[in-house]
């Protein structure tokens, strides 16, 4: 079998504000590093999250100087942490630069930049990928503030649309998104460029979307000139580039194509450990799949350490009811099934279940797929009785969320 999650490989930087989505997607900064066993966050991390909650919650409602404000407070406590911080300093600073940006606090958010910058210069070297983010930024900037007044109220626009598909596609309703994501696409290309790793993060996005309503032919194409672009863009060596050779990989997967998917994952994977460490919530998303191709491919002593090193990492990074954990326990229980290994799969599917529930709802097609997975199992090992309703249940959330034409629906 070959069960994963469906969710797609994206750059989890607090960097690129959600509402602006400059290079890719966003999620909010952690709590710092995991907290030692029986004990909880210390005080100022609760604070720190609290905060940076409040403050993401802010910007995706366009209230900028009260997201400002939010992120300035953040930021001190970020300043006071020191070296300790510097990846959270510095992506504070951007995030308050793109705040500024959605304002058009044009001067405000080059001095941000400017700031993170020179903090990870010091931090990482001047060749580090953190400081060309920083150096694009900048460049972006000044793009945006020498626009006539019609196409700035464009690029805003471009920029809510992006927001709101972002939303969509996190419900689950895929076709609403990518009917937003053809909007906005085009008016990125035309007053940004195509070249431009904003463009690029739109045409991923688009492959993306084309994969999950199961239209591979569309999605290919999208992800190769999205994967040149942030090459060209951005270098062989950051994360946005380990990104696309993940999603393209996750296309010939899905296409019953592992043999294909393998080298490109290596590459990807051997990336993201030089830019971001083998501790990284992304770092664990590419070698849960290469470990996902090696089962398809029967090779399961390479299967296995690598599923177990993505369980460890996201359990530390994203905490034990995160979906991507969920989808970590899954894929290790696919393994354990194909192996025959019954008495340990079983409570596994059981638990990924259980989690992706409480964590994304009864209606999202995550859930579905945690409950065909469950089905499949009960199916193969003659429990007829308790397959057919997980069967029911996923097949109506399927039909509710992607509609009959789907080919998840279909299966």
């Amino acid at each position: 079998m070959n069960l994963h999650s469906p969710f797609e490989q994206r750059r989890l930087s607090a960097g690129l504000i959600l509402a602006w989505l400059l290079a890719s997607w966003v999620a909010p900064l952690d709590g710092g590093e995991p907290a030692p066993a029986g004990t909880g966050p210390s005080a100022e991390v609760q604070k720190r999250e609290q905060l940076w909650a409040n403050a993401q919650k802010l910007s995706e409602q366009f209230k900028w100087a009260e997201a400002i404000t939010a992120g300035e407070q953040v930021l001190t406590i970020d300043r006071a942490a020191g070296s300790a911080s510097a990846d959270k300093g510095g992506d504070t600073l951007i995030w308050l630069g793109n705040c500024e940006l959605g304002r058009d606090g044009f001067a405000a958010a080059e001095q941000r930049f400017l700031e993170a910058q020179e903090l990870w210069t010091f931090q990482y070297g001047a060749d580090d990928w953190r400081v060309a983010d920083a150096r694009r930024s900048l460049a972006h900037t000044r793009l945006v503030a020498g626009l006539d007044r019609k196409s700035l109220d464009e690029y805003h626009e471009a920029c809510r649309a992006a927001a709101r598909a972002v939303k969509l596609f996190e419900a689950g309703k895929y076709a609403d998104a990518l009917a937003l994501v053809k909007g906005y696409a085009p008016i990125r290309k035309r007053l940004l460029g195509p070249t431009s790793v904003d463009y690029a993060s739109s045409l991923n996005f688009l492959g993306m979307l084309h994969k999950y309503l199961g239209d591979y032919a569309a999605a290919e194409p999208l992800y190769r000139q999205a994967m040149e672009i942030h090459k060209q863009a951005s270098g062989t060596s950051h994360p946005n580039y380990a990104s696309t050779l993940h999603n393209l990989a996750r296309l010939y997967q899905d296409l019953g194509k592992p043999g294909l998917a393998v080298p490109l994952l290596v590459e990807a994977l051997a990336t993201q450990k030089r830019a971001q460490g083998d501790a990284h919530a992304d770092y664990a998303m590419v070698a849960n799949t290469l470990a996902t191709c090696y089962q398809a491919m029967g090779e399961y002593a390479k299967a296995e350490p690598l599923f177990r090193q993505s369980l460890e990492i996201r359990k530390k990074t994203l905490g034990e009811k995160h979906a991507h954990y969920a989808s970590s326990i899954s894929n290790l229980a696919s393994l354990y099934d194909d192996m025959g290994d019954y008495k340990r799969s079983e409570p596994l599917y059981r638990q990924a279940l259980e989690i992706t529930r409480q964590a994304l709802g009864t209606t999202h097609p995550s859930y579905a797929l945690s409950l065909n997975n469950l089905a499949m199992f009960y199916h193969r090992t003659g429990a007829y009785r308790r397959a057919e309703p997980l069967y029911l249940e996923a097949l109506a959330i399927k039909k509710n969320t992607l509609g009959e034409r789907h080919r998840d629906y279909a299966i």
